[in-house]
């Protein structure tokens, strides 16, 4: 969005009333609208600053208790251009396996968070991907969203390095290797 576009963020709780903030400011208390169920979001205009924002929601009176989450998104004002590649990346998971993402990148190093085109990953040493599992993280097919898509790998016991590819029909393939 353009600098000086406020966004509309909504907030769903099942807490009676939930208080907004972003960047430790808050945007007020709203209750809930129980004839709205069960789409009962309740929703905050937003003033983005350029890079990281922290936006949290607290609810209040939820069983004599306050309970709150938290998220931080980087936002830009700058549009990306056409995806010109795929960057991978590797991240260790706690029972052992791999969580490999691609990210569609433009010729300006901005992730493309347009790009939502299918890409297919596929372990070609090493391991083996978690697939058809109904999930994101568990199809060799995944559909990219706001330019990102991920998919988790197992180590075999071969002791070969970990190879992975990424492709579509846009893109020949990008890969990792992992020692």
């Amino acid at each position: 969005m353009p600098k000086g576009t406020q966004r509309e963020i909504s907030v769903y709780s099942n807490a009676p009333e939930v208080e907004f903030f972003i960047n430790g400011q808050s945007l007020g208390t709203k209750k809930k609208d129980n004839s709205k169920f069960p789409a009962s979001g309740l929703t905050w205009k937003v003033d983005f600053k350029e890079g990281k924002n922290k936006l949290k929601a607290v609810g209040i009176n939820y069983k004599d208790k306050q309970v709150s989450d938290e998220l931080e998104v980087n936002y830009r004002f700058t549009k990306n251009g056409k995806a010109k590649e795929l960057i991978l990346e590797s991240e260790k998971l706690n029972n052992g396996n791999y969580l490999i993402t691609a990210t569609a990148m433009d010729g300006d190093g901005l992730r493309c968070l347009d790009y939502e085109e299918r890409v297919y990953f596929q372990a070609l040493s090493g391991g083996t991907t978690l697939k058809s599992l109904g999930t994101p993280t568990g199809s060799e097919s995944i559909k990219m969203a706001n330019g990102k898509a991920s998919i988790e790998i197992v180590r075999d016991d071969s002791g070969k390095e970990l190879e992975v590819m990424v492709l579509n029909q846009s893109f020949k393939g990008t890969y990792l290797v992992i020692e």
